[in-house]
């Protein structure tokens, strides 16, 4: 239990809050159709809302005025909200944001999703995702398989379903994430909120540029000072673009070394 409980708070920390330095690499890869970050696989827990990630190919275009992409998940899967924040997250991007998500079927074998993708939403280079939170529902802990129809392709993919999180929070281990802000509509945050609370993480640190002049309303409705006395410590991170080449000007022990010890701000490492 000990290893399945960290390996979600993994996959958790992972999709939900992106770190930047995988972003950057990910947009170099030439994507297909499927889940990302991993492709094929995503973890999900049992009887709670959690991320999915579908991602389009990279350089999809069309001629029509939207796309239809349809998700066929096992019996008793259901997506319960979206990403519609066209700020979300500030990374990772660019998410497509769904006009409409409908379910088609549900019966004994499948629950059957259509959802609709506006040609504007489509990335003019690289690749696009929708984020998505799904609920197994009643489902046992298992594999289950699941497939994602765009056009004339198709991606099978794999949805390992872990047990029930018990939402315990450790005492003396600080297991924290980080927030790009930018989620605003309410049935993610929900969803979003009550994933964080039953994980097990217990530190949250909502990011802002150091260029931002976020009103207070913003910071009330993050999600750090909304889960703030519900055993998530709650705390605020601006990033700084380049911080350590600035940083070296000043300091020139901070600058990246190559192997050699010699200062390489591109390819060196701190």
């Amino acid at each position: 239990m000990k290893h399945t409980k960290s390996t979600f708070i993994l996959i958790l920390v992972l999709c939900c809050m992106t770190i930047l330095a995988s972003f950057a690499h990910a947009q170099e890869i030439t994507r297909t159709l499927g889940l990302w970050p991993t492709g094929n696989s995503a973890y999900l827990a049992a009887g709670q809302s959690m991320p999915l990630w579908p991602q389009l190919p990279t350089g999809l275009k069309t001629t029509q005025d939207h796309l239809t992409l349809t998700i066929t998940l096992p019996a008793g899967f259901t997506i319960t909200s979206w990403g519609k924040s066209k700020t979300f997250a500030v990374l990772p991007k660019p998410l497509v944001v769904p006009s409409d998500v409908k379910q088609t079927q549900n019966d004994a074998k499948n629950a059957i999703y259509n959802i609709e993708i506006p040609a504007s939403e489509l990335p003019e280079k690289g690749f696009g995702r929708l984020a998505l939170m799904v609920n197994p529902g009643t489902n046992a802990a298992g594999e289950y398989n699941a497939v994602l129809q765009l056009g004339e392709a198709s991606s099978k993919v794999l949805l390992t379903v872990l047990p029930p999180l018990e939402g315990k929070r450790p005492k003396r281990l600080q297991i924290g994430a980080y927030n790009y802000n930018g989620l605003t509509n309410d049935a993610w945050i929900k969803d979003l909120d009550q994933a964080i609370l039953k994980s097990g993480i217990n530190q949250l640190w909502d990011m802002w540029p150091v260029s931002s002049s976020a009103a207070p309303e913003d910071i009330k409705n993050t999600l750090a000072s909304q889960l703030k006395g519900q055993g998530v410590n709650s705390g605020a991170m601006y990033f700084w673009k380049r911080f350590g080449t600035t940083l070296a000007k000043t300091y020139p022990q901070a600058a990246r070394q190559d192997a050699k010890g010699k200062a390489d701000s591109a390819n060196g490492i701190d």
